[in-house]
């Protein structure tokens, strides 16, 4: 039996760089056909700008090149064989000037006029452009549950040579152009430090390709290939394209605005759904489910909420085991129930001897979808409380109303400059604490920071505030 599941097994899968010759065309057009472009002209003008300027000085200056932003919160970037380079949103928050824009961008270009892409394997095509666009968007919210057919793509990874090779192309092209090269040391630096902290902090896989993938900071051979890109830098310096700090100061951060919490309810656009957690609640959003944390913790009560659709009809019984695999010598007792008139299905785990914690998983099934909760409690809860809370969630769970579609959201980017005295403890925003995982880290990544690096007087640092 098949079903459609959320993206766990493609988070795993992490994009890597260009896709075959003749895909960058048949993804624009399902990127504009889905709204997937990021809603703001000048950010698509400056990126373009900026590819425009070193594709001038590339041995594939003669040929059409193509440069758009996506409303993607991840930290990515990919490159097609047709000339088209996708810069992710979420990348560029990450970026502290326009020279380490440029070596992104830089990079990519490298990828194809050295015709890395005629290299690549797949192992099998999606049917027209949308599962693979789909696939590239994973992170984003359309994701919170993948069509079936995504599982079966593979995408291979280019070899560290070829990644070298684009490394010292893209520097070169830097140079020429009159940026710094060592943006490419910079930016790995940045966005290591941002690897590093989600693969042990959060547990998440990394998503970026190649040239932040396969080095190290101190990768020899990367400092020689920039070291000998220096020689090329022009005998006048080149003004930049655009003022970077002007440029991101309103970029928005986290998750498109399709999705959105509003103090203890979480909303999404895409299906038109809401789900609303007792009163409260803190609400966190990740790649792969929606969750509610107690008022006093995860030791009172935490609720994870996964949404599957399936395309035969099963029980929950048989769902808990066929369909996300629990195995029967982990149950403790299963049981139906009702609550507001709604029913669902209660499965008891065990749980080790003399342990304060209880662990259920919940499934309420409405229409062809089956919404499944993980609960749990600590020291602080018991099981009678968790029990009314997934049956307080369950009764929470509606269609959006027009009502809903009223109110919006959003994080933004917003630059300001630091006094003596500031922390990024002191600059976190207390209206985003609700919607940003770890923000005093978040911004010491976003700043180049990690880990234990503070504002300095007369800085630009960058907050996240709600617009």
């Amino acid at each position: 039996m098949k079903f459609l599941k959320i993206s766990v097994v493609l988070l795993a899968l992490a994009i890597s760089g260009s896709l075959l010759a003749g895909h960058g065309a048949e993804l624009y057009n399902e990127f504009k056909d889905t709204g997937e472009f990021y809603d703001d002209e000048n950010w698509q003008e400056y990126v373009d700008a900026i590819g425009q300027r070193l594709l001038k000085h590339s041995k594939d200056k003669d040929r059409t090149y193509h440069f758009f932003v996506l409303d993607v919160p991840t930290i990515n970037a990919f490159a097609t064989g047709d000339g088209y380079i996708y810069i992710h949103r979420g990348l560029i928050t990450y970026m502290s000037s326009e020279d380490q824009l440029a070596a992104v961008i830089g990079h990519e270009i490298g990828h194809i006029a050295l015709r890395h892409h005629a290299k690549r394997r797949v192992a099998s095509l999606l049917s027209g452009g949308a599962g693979l666009a789909a696939y590239i968007l994973t992170g984003r919210g359309e994701l919170w549950e993948a069509t079936d057919a995504l599982t079966q793509i593979w995408i291979s990874g280019y070899g560290r040579e070829d990644e070298l090779e684009a490394d010292r192309f893209g520097a070169e092209l830097l140079a020429r152009a009159g940026y710094n090269p060592m943006a490419v040391i910079e930016t790995i630096s940045v966005l290591k430090d941002q690897e590093l902290f989600a693969r042990e902090v959060r547990l998440q896989t990394p998503s970026y390709h190649g040239l932040f993938a396969t080095h190290p900071k101190n990768d020899k051979r990367l400092h020689e290939v920039v070291s000998y890109a220096q020689e090329m830098l022009p005998e006048e310096s080149v003004p930049p394209v655009g003022d970077f700090w002007e440029m991101i100061d309103g970029l928005h951060f986290g998750m498109p605005t399709t999705f959105g919490t509003r103090q203890n309810i979480y909303y999404d656009k895409s299906y038109r759904l809401v789900i609303e957690f007792p009163d409260n609640w803190r609400i966190q959003r990740n790649q792969y489910q929606v969750v509610g944390v107690a008022p006093r913790g995860e030791s009172e009560a935490r609720i994870a909420i996964s949404r599957y659709t399936q395309q035969e009809k099963m029980v929950p019984s048989e769902f808990v085991r066929d369909g996300i695999g629990v195995n029967a010598a982990d149950i403790d007792e299963e049981t139906e129930a009702s609550f507001d008139g709604r029913e669902y299905y209660l499965v008891a785990l065990k749980n080790p001897q003399n342990s304060d914690t209880s662990k259920f998983i919940a499934i309420y099934t409405r229409g062809n979808e089956h919404f499944v909760m993980w609960a749990s409690h600590g020291k602080n809860g018991n099981a009678e409380s968790l029990t009314a809370s997934i049956e307080e969630v369950i009764s929470g769970i509606r269609s959006l109303t027009s009502e809903d579609l009223t109110y919006e959201e959003i994080l933004k980017i917003h630059v300001q400059e630091a006094v003596p005295g500031d922390t990024y403890a002191s600059l976190v925003d207390p209206t985003s604490l609700h919607t940003v995982d770890y923000p005093e880290e978040t911004l010491r990544l976003i700043n180049g920071h990690h880990p234990h690096g503070e504002p300095r007087a007369g800085d630009k640092v960058k907050i996240i505030k709600i617009k």
